[in-house]
């Protein structure tokens, strides 16, 4: 059985310097963290995190009303580097977009094999609006620098106790 607990004061602060350096429409959001115990698997592969929009039904259960959940597999984070941990909250962060009703998610830019990149190169308009995107990737250098907090929205760390009972309202 899956068990959920709080994540730790790390994880929101890069989550809120983040926000402050890259997503600054973010500041409007209320973002919830957790950790899971161990890692999912998605189609033979293993999930790091997973962002998804909190159905309004689910929303009264978790603290400050939050619109969307962050959920962190524990034993893959414990094997990151700093710079790995960062990479994932942001790419998390990438996956929340605001909507005609409101906060919700949206897909990766870019799907696609290596084996086919290799076989036909950048064959479609998404892989071809990304080359130099990723030919920059090759040679990049992050600096991190210190942020202020987010002030109208918000980033927390989850109540495990209370996340793990959602399980059981979802299933009644």
């Amino acid at each position: 059985m899956t068990k959920f607990t709080e994540v730790t004061p790390e994880v929101i602060h890069i989550a809120e310097e983040l926000i402050a350096q890259h997503h600054p429409l973010l500041r409007e959001c209320k973002i919830g963290f957790v950790f899971r115990d161990e890692a999912g698997k998605s189609g033979g592969k293993t999930v790091l995190a997973k962002c998804s929009k909190v159905p309004d039904n689910l929303k009264p259960h978790l603290q400050d009303e939050l619109d969307i959940l962050i959920v962190i597999a524990e034993d893959q984070w414990a094997n990151l580097e700093s710079e790995q941990r960062r990479a994932l909250i942001d790419h998390e962060l990438c996956h929340i977009a605001i909507g005609p009703s409101g906060w919700t998610t949206r897909a990766h830019d870019i799907e696609e094999f290596t084996e086919i990149i290799g076989r036909y190169g950048l064959w479609n308009g998404d892989l071809f609006g990304a080359h130099i995107t990723l030919a920059r990737a090759v040679q990049l250098e992050l600096s991190i620098t210190s942020v202020e907090k987010t002030e109208r929205g918000v980033v927390i760390a989850v109540d495990a106790e209370k996340f793990a009972k959602i399980g059981e309202l979802e299933e009644a």
